[in-house]
Parts: structure tokens; sequence; C-alpha cells
């Protein structure tokens, strides 16, 4: 028997490039940082951007060389990177998108408690692992002594008889402040002076 020809059938094949990543998930962070990216797609080219834009072909290269984060590039200490790959005849990939929330590192205390102390204490010193960080400070003393301001400067207080409370925390340009953290000193003679560097 005769036979007609089939119909032609088509099939259209879209071949994307892979989506990229970032070797470094979103997370927060207390210090600058790099990342480098990374696609499994042979010969692509991978842009991004870390102004929080969608990148085109017009966004920067990325070279291999690793990429800064850090609070010169944040939003309310937020900082956004996003990438996406390209290559001839294949479609664009999906756009990989990281958030790096950049906080200052809470302040710690040099003692691991507040008292009693039956002598004086020379100093107590405050540090943060944050890199640049500034820590500020105030105390909640006796009523009987004026309230402290507030500031970066050593201080020093020398309440007798009763409670001192140290509230400090971490701050720096870009990066979102540090948890307000609070030690009380409770002096039988003169609690310690505070300095901070």
């Amino acid at each position: 028997p005769e036979y007609a020809d089939s119909n032609v059938s088509t099939m259209v094949y879209n071949i994307k490039v892979a989506t990229p990543t970032s070797s470094v998930a979103s997370s927060t962070r207390n210090n600058d940082f790099t990342v480098t990216l990374n696609t499994t797609t042979p010969g692509a080219t991978l842009r991004y951007t870390t102004d929080g834009s969608n990148p085109t072909v017009a966004s920067p290269l990325y070279t291999g060389v690793p990429i800064n984060i850090d609070g010169t590039i944040t939003a309310g200490g937020v900082a956004t990177l996003k990438i996406r790959g390209f290559k001839t005849n294949l479609v664009d990939s999906d756009i990989a998108t990281y958030t790096y929330t950049m906080k200052a590192a809470d302040p710690v205390f040099n003692h691991p408690t507040g008292g009693p102390f039956g002598i004086p204490i020379n100093t107590e010193q405050l540090t943060t692992t944050t890199t640049g960080a500034t820590i500020a400070y105030a105390f909640d003393a006796d009523p009987l002594v004026a309230p402290t301001a507030s500031g970066p400067s050593p201080l020093t207080v020398n309440p007798i008889w009763w409670t001192t409370t140290v509230n400090a925390y971490a701050y720096k340009a870009g990066y979102q402040n540090s948890n307000t953290v609070s030690r009380s000193y409770t002096g039988i003679s003169v609690p310690p002076g505070i300095t901070i560097p």
C-alpha cells in the first residue's frame, strides 16, 4: 500500500547557561571578606552587580579576581550580590542572588564577671572582633553620680558601695550596629575604671 509522508515534528531545545554560584553562601558577617564566582557551563562569562540591580551584558565582568564584600556596597548594612551567566547561542542563566548582612560583632568584656570586687581593678577593656569598629558605651551609675554621656573615648568612674552598669555596642560605617551588651560591677571598695582603646 501507498503511505503518505508523515507530518514534520519540530522540537525546540533552549539550552541555558547554568545558574552561577558564589563561594560564600548568604550569611551574616562580622568583617569584610571576598568571594569567588563559578559556573558549570564551559565557556560562559559571568557578570555581576552589588547595587541590587539585575546583571546585564554591560555589568562588570568577573575575571577570576575575588570580589570584595564590605561596608562600601551595603544598603542598611546588607550587601546584595547578583550574578548571571552569558554565552553566545545559549539562553542567559537565571540570576543568582546572595545577601550578606554586615554586622559589627558584640563587644566583649575583658573580665569574665562583674564582681563583687574588694580591691580596685585597674581597667576593664572592651574589644570587638570587627576590624575597624568603634565601641560606644555609657554608664548607668548610682543616682548620686551624674549620668555619663556615651562616647568612644576612655572614661573612668569611681562609685563606692554601689553597682555600676556598663552598656556598650560596636559600630562601623556600612555595618549594622552590634547588639548592646551590659555588665554590672558591684564594688566593695572601689570598682574598676573603664578604658576602651
